[in-house]
């Protein structure tokens, strides 16, 4: 087992140090409404090249993340981190230069370049830290509070980088990214260079099949389908409803504290109840919201963000959770991860045909891929909890 005393194991400085900048490593993806946004109302590009540019990062994101899966357990992890934030800070510093300099025409192409590398640093980052915090006694409560620090950030940032951008315009949306991104620096030296491996359940046996990684691992994909899809076009979906600008960002920004609050809530719950009783409570109010969000009016419109986001980040740590507590080296979570950064890359380019539809399909996307996600998450955490009630016993498990 990890000891918490093992000079490996993570202190509580170093978890909120890796939480940090998992946090403001996510940040492009939590504040993808915004670009989007700006991208389409500043420089007229279509709901399909904003979406694509967003694609291009996830891309970017999913290439850092296979590449993890070969070198975050041999190479220096706080190295690999400081790179990562580098990455991110010239691609916020890129973008404010092309956006400030650059005609419409020319900008969808650089974006779309410079994207595809900030997406690099921003998987490394990502997928270092969730590596590091699979290897802990709880990563259950430590991925709880990840999505919570997360979502709480988007809470505020999303509202007040949208009035940011109303008032100045995007280049000082991208400058305020760069500041902060830059801060991180400042805590690189509690970013730890290794982590020790837990082991939760024993090693490969005809007991846990390869199966049963494959049924979690499609879940996480499925997850992120559905998520990735809706999300970059939660602002524009706002205004389909009748929203102006500022009022779908306060909106959007209502929807990301509610994640944060049920990011909260399951940290404080934990596996308490296990896996599967928060799944099935929080995968189907996450498609109820989704419903509302298909119907286009206001009211419809606020209240199915925030039952949508708040229900898939309660429902997310235990989705993740399950990968981890199958995973005694961290690498099935890293493949986990691959596929939910394909994913994420995929599902914002399906979306993009959608919104040049109409926006109000983009919602079912959601749908369906929420029903597959429920369905696999429930098969996979009952699973779990059976395997992990027979191999407790085991005196091979330790």
């Amino acid at each position: 087992m990890n000891d918490p005393r093992s000079p490996l194991s993570p202190s509580q400085m170093q978890l909120a140090a890796l939480v940090a900048v998992g946090t403001l490593g996510a940040a492009p993806v939590v504040i993808g409404p915004v670009m989007v946004g700006g991208l389409i109302d500043e420089f007229a590009l279509s709901p399909r090249q904003a979406g694509l540019v967003y694609a291009a990062e996830m891309a970017g994101i999913g290439l850092a993340t296979l590449a993890g899966v070969f070198v975050v357990h041999r190479w220096n992890r706080r190295g690999l981190l400081i790179a990562a934030v580098l990455l991110l800070l010239m691609a916020y510093l890129a973008s404010a230069t092309a956006v400030a300099t650059l005609s419409a025409a020319a900008l969808f192409g650089v974006l779309l370049a410079i994207w595809l590398v900030g997406g690099l640093g921003s998987g490394t980052a990502t997928s270092t830290m969730k590596a590091a915090v699979a290897g802990t006694r709880d990563p259950d409560r430590v991925f709880a509070f990840y999505s919570m620090l997360m979502l709480a950030f988007g809470a505020l940032a999303v509202p007040s980088l949208t009035q940011l951008r109303l008032a100045h315009g995007l280049a000082y949306v991208y400058l305020a990214m760069a500041v902060l991104t830059a801060a991180l620096l400042t805590v690189s030296r509690a970013w730890p260079a290794r982590t020790a491996v837990r082991t939760r359940i024993g090693g490969a046996s005809p007991d846990r099949p390869r199966t049963l990684q494959i049924t979690a691992i499609a879940a996480l994909g499925c997850y992120f389908l559905g998520y990735s899809g809706v999300w970059p076009y939660a602002e524009r979906l706002a205004i389909a409803a009748g929203l102006s600008a500022s009022e779908a960002g306060r909106s959007v920004g209502l929807g990301l504290l509610a994640g944060g609050l049920g990011a909260g809530l399951a940290a404080a719950i934990s596996t308490r109840w296990g896996r599967v009783v928060p799944l099935a409570l929080g995968l189907p109010l996450a498609l109820a919201g989704l419903a509302l969000l298909a119907v286009g009016e206001p009211a419809a419109y606020r209240a199915g963000v925030v039952l949508f986001v708040g229900s898939a980040f309660f429902s997310f740590p235990y989705v993740l959770g399950a990968l981890a507590a199958l995973d005694p080296a961290g690498r099935v979570i890293m493949a986990g991860l691959v596929v939910q950064s394909v994913c994420m890359a995929i599902a914002p380019a399906v979306a993009a045909q959608l919104a040049s539809i109409d926006y109000l399909s983009v919602p079912w996307q959601g749908l369906v891929f929420f029903v597959l996600c429920t369905a696999l998450s429930l098969y996979a955490g009952r699973r779990v909890r059976a395997l992990t009630a027979s191999t407790s016993h085991s005196p091979h498990v330790h």
